[in-house]
């Protein structure tokens, strides 16, 4: 337990002097999210949303996470996207009830007012059944 009461962090917060460091595994987790979706990021773009503090990289021993805090353009609500979520084949599944209590910390570290994540798959395995679909956002070029 942390001298507040909370949980010892489930995941590290990376600053941005230790990214270079670890980006290759970081990297390799984004084009294996690339490789089974059609997202438009690419990792680069990741890169620069983490070198201008737009987004930011936490770290597990078997995978990452990087979020977002965003608002909601209509109500200016609060809300922390979870933008990536990569564990080595596997392990996100053993890790499921850490990362969702870590990532309801998150939230409410950050004040906001929920969490969301959006994906071209149509299941988040590791996220369901606790986060619920509430959209399907479809789009044409």
């Amino acid at each position: 337990m942390n001298r507040d009461g909370t949980q010892l962090a489930f995941m590290r917060p990376i600053p941005w002097d230790e990214i270079p460091s670890v980006w290759p595994f970081v990297e390799h987790g984004l084009n294996v999210i690339l490789a089974r979706t059609r997202e438009t990021w690419t990792s680069q773009d990741v890169y620069r949303h983490l070198r201008f503090g737009k987004a930011q990289l936490f770290m597990h021993d078997k995978g990452f996470v990087t979020l977002e805090k965003c608002q909601e353009p209509i109500s200016g609500e609060p809300y922390l996207n979870l933008w990536h979520i990569f564990f080595l084949p596997g392990e996100a599944k053993k890790l499921r009830p850490e990362l969702i209590a870590w990532v309801d910390e998150m939230r409410m570290a950050t004040r906001c007012e929920w969490i969301q994540g959006s994906s071209p798959r149509e299941a988040w395995d590791v996220l369901e059944p606790d986060f619920e679909k509430v959209r399907t956002v479809w789009r044409r070029k």
